[in-house]
């Protein structure tokens, strides 16, 4: 009898110990605690504990954060993590608010040395400066916790709680010539910028849409000028505005601008570009009315050699995709006429083959 409970007593040691590993619990950082002694009573300077994210906030904004760690047995992890005055929510699977502290709820395998957790810190309503504390403990998977299993504290991580402005615009402008479109914009000061998204929101529509990128500065306090040019396809007003983004996935709108492409009065026949090229070129040109439209191409002495378009288009500007294989893949070098006809309208304009 004096032995089975004995053995009961060993084996529940043991599941204790295992769920002891296993969950994680609260205090053990440089803010409250003294690590994780439970394993080892000592640190351990070969595990690398680090937090990753943003090193400042706005007062009450939230933003996703990142706790590595490496070095020791580098089977398993666990960590825990704390803040002095904002707020912490669970981002990572398996992990929890215990608290008010990040701790994990089951140990998580390491992938090529290294093994992370991603949490979401809030920032307190006030000025000042917050600090992450952090430890993490790589442990060998035997479930037991003992010296065999290695920890460290991670590097306190301070976050300053400013009123920051991601990005100051100075000014903000839209010319339009024809159907072509510049943006052009200034920022003073920059923090924390990846890139600019230009959005436009067309004529009859009523979402805004996203036709490129501009990269930003990233931290910046001197002037810096932006432009952007966009093709436009038809008459009316068109609505413009930036979308900031933040390296951290945080982003801001710019106020809105608008500009006016009036109607066109006139047929219009643009030089293709590129010209000389081989095999493909772009012929661009406008129309003042619904209508048919075909674009033809003949040789220097007025044979047509074939039909580059031939449809139904509406009233603005277009542009036409041209491989003169499509046409003939014979057609030798030289220089060829192509002439846009619609209805009584005929433009015409030179273009060379280069191959």
């Amino acid at each position: 009898m004096k032995i089975s409970i004995f053995l009961s007593l060993i084996f529940i040691g043991i599941v204790g110990a295992g769920v002891m590993y296993n969950s994680g619990i609260s205090g053990t950082t440089k803010k409250n605690g003294d690590g994780c002694v439970c394993h080892d009573p000592n640190f351990n300077a070969g595990v690398n504990v680090w937090v990753s994210g943003p090193a400042s906030l706005s007062p009450g904004e939230s933003a996703n954060y990142t706790l590595y760690m490496t070095g020791g047995p580098a089977v398993k992890g666990g960590m825990n993590v704390a803040v002095n005055y904002g707020s912490l929510s669970t981002v990572s699977p398996n992990t929890a608010v215990n608290n008010s502290e990040i701790v994990h709820t089951s140990a998580k395998n390491f992938v090529n040395d290294t093994v992370s957790w991603v949490f979401q810190y809030t920032a307190p309503a006030t000025l000042g400066v917050d600090t992450i504390y952090s430890v993490g403990n790589s442990v060998n998977g035997d479930q037991i916790p003992t010296s065999l299993d290695k920890w460290n504290y991670g590097m306190n991580f301070p976050v300053v709680i400013d009123n920051i402005v991601p990005v100051e615009l100075s000014a903000f402008n839209v010319s339009i010539s024809g159907y072509s479109a510049k943006l052009d914009w200034t920022s003073v000061s920059e923090t924390n910028n990846n890139y600019f998204s230009v959005e436009v929101k067309y004529p009859g529509t009523e979402q805004f849409a996203s036709i490129g990128n501009v990269a930003g500065k990233g931290n910046s306090v001197e002037k810096n000028n932006y432009s952007y040019g966009v093709e436009l396809n038809k008459p009316g007003t068109y609505s413009f505005r930036l979308k900031q983004a933040d390296f951290d996935g945080s982003f801001s709108y710019s106020n809105v601008i608008h500009g006016e492409v009036s109607g066109i009065e006139e047929y219009q026949l643009y030089q293709n570009y590129p010209n000389p090229f081989n095999p493909q070129t772009t012929i661009s040109f406008t129309i003042p009315e619904d209508g048919s439209v075909k674009i033809l191409l003949y040789s220097v002495s007025g044979e047509m050699v074939g039909t580059i378009f031939n449809g139904s288009l509406k009233a603005g500007k277009h542009n036409i995709n041209f491989d003169y294989k499509s046409l003939n893949s014979d057609l030798p070098s030289g220089v060829y006429i192509y002439s846009l006809i619609s209805g009584q309208n005929s433009l015409s304009k030179k273009l060379i083959i280069n191959k």
